[in-house]
């Protein structure tokens, strides 16, 4: 088994430090990605974070692009 959570923290550190953020909260809405089954996350949100939001599936084209 892989777990392939601490490799995926530090591409999006990466990322974000290579665009001069360091942060994803800016006081905007907040847009949750799932590479997965977007309703088991939307349902997971609130018990995790303890807020509601909008859940979007992510899909890697590259290392670096997603849509």
């Amino acid at each position: 088994m892989i777990d392939p959570a601490p490799s995926v923290a530090r591409q999006v550190k990466r990322l974000l430090g290579a665009e001069g953020t360091k942060s994803l909260s800016q006081g905007q809405a907040s847009v949750r990605f799932s590479s997965g089954d977007v309703e088991s996350m939307k349902s997971m949100v609130p018990v995790l974070l303890g807020e509601t939001g909008d859940v979007e599936l992510a899909v890697w084209k590259t290392d670096t692009e997603v849509f």
